[in-house]
């Protein structure tokens, strides 16, 4: 049973309470607005906001239109949007050629989130994290599914099919992916939103963001990785592993229990979402879903980082995610892409080495995993890592949400 959601913490910082105070609105409205009834249409929630709102129009729009994506759909589907003021004159106008295959619904951030925002450091991961909620919430009381939409990525033709197909046909309940991560300035000039799937990711593999290079499996000197995140080239498929993913799909009935949470973002923290036994799966091949992520060339995050070792990150890792399991089931998951060429620097692995290697990490990240449950047994993870997790409103604990869900 839902709970409302107008609870609130005490904090001593003014972004946590401005965050809190945007989605406990948020989300009572929608909770006073309660639809019991499912439709089956899929709800794409989103937040964008300056230079990622060019790149939005110009890329992942035509993708949404291309063939075999949001016009396959049997339900009209919701796009939601958090943007700030500028971004929402500009998307007034630009989001008018998805009217005859979608609502859109455009929503603001509030001024003072962005004044706080341009004041605390990387706090755009914080509103991300407030906004996913917000978004997965309207979705369940709206009796729709959600999807995760990113304001930098590109949906190969046909996507949307496919995953109305695994969700309407297979039953699938939740469906997660990771992407191909390229240069934006390189892979723009050839992109045509028609292109075949396999010449997409083949596309994206050509210039494959160098952050990313120490993550190919195929081209790495050493039996670990240095973080969980792992690309393996074959002779006509990519695959990747990771614990980090996106929520593509999850379904209604699932969404009400979702915990309301703050100072996290969905992929930190999956395992709250999705209850076990939850009928699940990441694309195969065979599946054709290409989902390529573009960056700037010279951009570059804490990954890039070859200092931090496979042990050091799974315990940070774990760390902020409460040591939940959940998340070794997510990493022994792969997304696989199609691909027609393999680029000739690298040696194709087999499935077989695949899955050895795979095998091989798997069993060292499980190993360590006491040293996870030691440390909280001992407390003071959090605080000796200089770690912030993710902050629950009170009600919404997510053991309490499974535990009584059981019950």
């Amino acid at each position: 049973m839902a709970v409302h959601p107008n609870t609130y913490l005490k904090s001593n910082s003014p972004l946590l309470r401005e965050i809190q105070r945007w989605v406990a609105e948020s989300v009572t409205y929608e909770y006073d607005h309660w639809k019991r009834e499912q439709t089956n249409s899929l709800l794409l929630g989103m937040l964008v906001y300056g230079k990622y709102v060019e790149r939005f129009l110009r890329f992942t729009i035509p993708s949404l239109l291309a063939s075999g994506n949001l016009s396959a759909l049997s339900a009209r589907p919701l796009i939601a949007i958090h943007t700030d003021e500028q971004g929402m004159a500009t998307l007034q106008e630009g989001l008018k050629c998805l009217h005859p295959v979608a609502d859109v619904e455009l929503y603001p951030i509030g001024p003072n989130l962005e004044k706080l925002t341009r004041i605390h450091h990387d706090t755009k991961y914080a509103i991300l994290g407030a906004s996913e909620i917000i978004h997965m919430k309207r979705a369940f009381y709206r009796g729709m599914h959600f999807h995760s939409m990113f304001p930098d990525v590109i949906y190969g033709r046909g996507y949307f099919e496919r995953l109305q197909y695994l969700t309407r046909e297979e039953k699938y309940d939740c469906i997660l992916s990771h992407s191909i991560n390229t240069r934006m300035e390189h892979f723009a000039p050839h992109y045509d939103p028609e292109m075949h799937p396999k010449r997409l990711a083949g596309l994206a593999l050509e210039y494959l963001h160098p952050r990313l290079n120490h993550f190919v499996m195929n081209d790495h000197a050493g039996d670990l990785p240095l973080v969980p995140h792992m690309v393996f080239f074959g002779m006509d498929q990519v695959t990747v592993s990771g614990m980090h993913a996106s929520l593509i799909f999850l379904h209604n009935k699932v969404l009400g229990f979702a915990p309301l949470h703050l100072n996290a973002t969905l992929d930190s923290i999956l395992p709250a979402y999705i209850p076990p036994g939850t009928k699940m799966k990441m694309p195969s091949a065979a599946d054709q879903m290409v989902l390529a992520e573009l960056s700037d060339k010279n951009w570059t995050n804490s990954f890039n980082r070859k200092g931090c070792a496979l042990k050091e990150f799974s315990l940070r890792f774990w760390a902020v995610s409460e040591g939940n399991e959940g998340f070794f089931e997510i990493l022994q998951m792969t997304t696989e892409f199609p691909i027609d060429t393999l680029p000739e620097k690298w040696r194709p692995f087999t499935d077989d080495e695949v899955e050895a290697r795979l095998d091989h990490i798997h069993e060292y990240i499980r190993g360590i995993y006491p040293e996870v449950e030691k440390a909280f047994e001992m407390g003071g993870i959090l605080e000796e890592n200089g770690l912030n997790g993710p902050l629950y409103l009170p009600q919404d604990r997510m053991r309490e949400h499974w535990n009584a869900r059981a019950l």
